[in-house]
């Protein structure tokens, strides 16, 4: 299923080992048997849709440095916690899906594809109270609010990290790592927002 996005992953000069292939193609395949009853992504598109968020996710390992822990919000079919974790093994990652199915679904898929120090948390990303070093966000609102209430879910230090289709300057951003999408056709960027909070206040 995917062997048309490993090509386009080596033309980015990326050549994933074979166990993360067959990791892959294992997840893609179970979001595509699941996707009718679950709805993890489009259904108008579903192979186009599943590739776009492996390369975003791909992306994502390219631009953060070492970390111990990621937090995954909203993770619906759990592309950013999931694939981070095929790539780095030693990570420890939380996926916060408020919906059961969906976090019933990633429950499922990280027993099948061995992965340990995985928690999934059904619950909504505003109750959390952790200390991750970075926490992910894919979801096109809310991210004022967590940007707010970052002091919860990352350590002093930490990022959230925000996908988006433009530079929304009027967020200020800390930082931000623009990358090509050849499923999109256009740049897309990974807005940072880090916690400054001091350790006292």
């Amino acid at each position: 299923m995917l062997e048309d996005f490993f090509k386009v992953l080596e033309s980015y000069s990326i050549k994933p080992s074979r166990k993360v292939q067959d990791l892959l193609e294992l997840y893609a395949g179970r979001i595509v048997r699941f996707n009718d009853v679950v709805h993890l992504t489009s259904k108008r598109d579903t192979k186009n849709a599943i590739m776009r968020n492996l390369f975003d996710s791909i992306m994502l390992d390219i631009f953060l440095p070492k970390i111990d822990a990621l937090v995954d919000l909203g993770a619906g079919a759990g592309f950013v916690g999931v694939v981070m974790k095929i790539l780095r093994p030693e990570l420890t990652v939380f996926f916060v899906e408020r919906n059961k199915r969906k976090s019933s679904f990633l429950s499922v898929i990280s027993k099948e594809l061995g992965l340990d120090r995985v928690q999934v948390l059904c619950d909504s990303w505003a109750n959390m109270n952790m200390s991750c070093d970075v926490a992910v966000s894919k979801a096109s609102c809310g991210i004022e609010e967590l940007v707010r209430i970052m002091p919860n879910l990352v350590k002093v230090g930490g990022m959230l990290v925000h996908y988006s289709s433009t530079l929304e300057q009027f967020l200020n951003p800390d930082d931000f790592f623009r990358y090509y999408s050849p499923y999109c056709n256009t740049f897309q960027y990974l807005l940072v927002f880090r916690n400054k909070a001091s350790e006292g206040h």
